[in-house]
């Protein structure tokens, strides 16, 4: 599987008591993989990526608008479009501001932005995403603590045409996961170095409030979600990597 001229990849390894996760099986690009598994030209596609708002009651006027769980190039570059549509639409029915917009106007609005999101995605942003391989493999977390096949080759994993990707799903691939965590645990206070207890002098991220909180945190888990919120604070990124380690927990 490849794309003409792209360099050689591993072959896919037999690995053991993990969930079987499939890849695709043709190449594709960085924006057909998005498109495939978002909402942004297709309601009834996945929502990986991104989903649109359905508009029930109370934000009937959010219907038709684009937003993401956990990727904030989607939101950010969603509410640009929207700001730019909503300026044009009030220009083309005269309205003072938005919210002398009706409910169709502004749903009008939020598809304009949606269509305008979909044409910077593909044909602009990252210098243009359907231009460019989707690297599935070597842009994909592995093993229990999720980490990028990227960031393991930071810590030491081998890049070899017999090191396979998904080696780090196994035992020994493990170790590459914990120096890459006890380097962050320590960067976010938790001052592994002196102590086990997980207890931060700095600040712990609170998964029922979605907040950073400026006190001790209890505990191994609420620990690591603190240092997965600093890496990414999407919000519900860091439940959805607890989520995806349980894929990786030992089976019979």
């Amino acid at each position: 599987m490849g794309i003409s001229g792209a360099a050689k990849v591993p072959t896919e390894t037999e690995h053991y008591n993990v969930l079987l996760i499939h890849y695709p099986q043709s190449p594709k690009t960085v924006w057909e993989f998005i498109d495939e598994n978002s909402q942004l030209t297709n309601p009834n596609n996945p929502s990986t990526f991104g989903y649109r708002y359905i508009g029930s009651p109370p934000d009937e006027r959010k219907k038709g608008q684009m937003h993401s769980s956990s990727y904030s190039a989607i939101n950010d570059n969603y509410q640009l479009k929207l700001r730019g549509a909503d300026t044009l639409i009030m220009k083309k029915y005269k309205a003072k501001n938005i919210d002398n917009l009706t409910l169709k106007q502004q749903i009008e609005a939020n598809d304009s932005a949606r269509v305008q999101l979909v044409k910077f995605l593909k044909y602009e942003w990252k210098g243009n995403l359907d231009s460019i391989a989707a690297q599935t493999r070597i842009a994909a977390s592995y093993g229990l603590l999720q980490n990028l096949y990227t960031t393991a080759l930071d810590e030491g994993f081998k890049d070899t045409l017999t090191n396979n990707p998904e080696k780090l799903n196994e035992l020994d691939g493990f170790k590459y996961n914990i120096y890459h965590y006890a380097s962050l645990f320590n960067k976010n206070g938790f001052g592994l170095k002196k102590t086990n207890n997980f207890v931060s002098s700095y600040k712990y991220y609170n998964s029922k409030t979605n907040r950073l909180i400026f006190e001790a945190g209890p505990g191994f888990e609420e620990a690591f979600r603190t240092v997965v919120f600093n890496w990414n604070k999407s919000s519900g990124y860091n439940k959805k990597v607890f989520e995806y380690m349980k894929n990786f927990l030992p089976r019979k």
